[in-house]
C-alpha cells in the first residue's frame, strides 16, 4: 500500500494516543493538527514548506519551544494548555497571527 494520499491531507487527528514524537514531513499541505492527550515532548515536526493553521497540542509533556519557531508565524491557533511549558520565548510576542 502506497502513501500517494498523504500529501493531500489537510487535517490529522491523532488525539488520546501514546504518541510521544510526531514527525509530518510527509503532509506538505497539512493545516491542521489535532493532537491532544499524547505524550508528546516537544512540538511536532514538520516538512520545511508546510505552514499549519491550527495546532491543538494540549495535554502532552511539551516542556520549551522549539529554538527555531519561525513555522508558528502562521499559526492562528496554539492550544498548549496542560503541557511542561516553563518559559515561553519573547518571540511569540513577534507572531502577530496568534
Amino acid at each position: 500500500m502506497g502513501y500517494n494520499y498523504l500529501p493531500k491531507v489537510l487535517k490529522l487527528a491523532i488525539s488520546n494516543n501514546m504518541i510521544e514524537h510526531l514527525e509530518l514531513f510527509e503532509y506538505p499541505k497539512i493545516k491542521e493538527v489535532v493532537a491532544s492527550n499524547n505524550k508528546l515532548v516537544e512540538f511536532p515536526l514538520f516538512h520545511s514548506r508546510n505552514r499549519p493553521k491550527k495546532l491543538h497540542l494540549d495535554y502532552n509533556l511539551i516542556e520549551c519551544f522549539p529554538a527555531n519557531c519561525q513555522f508558528l508565524n502562521s499559526v492562528h491557533l496554539l492550544n498548549l494548555a496542560h503541557n511542561q511549558l516553563k518559559t515561553i520565548p519573547s518571540k511569540i510576542q513577534r507572531m502577530v497571527s496568534l
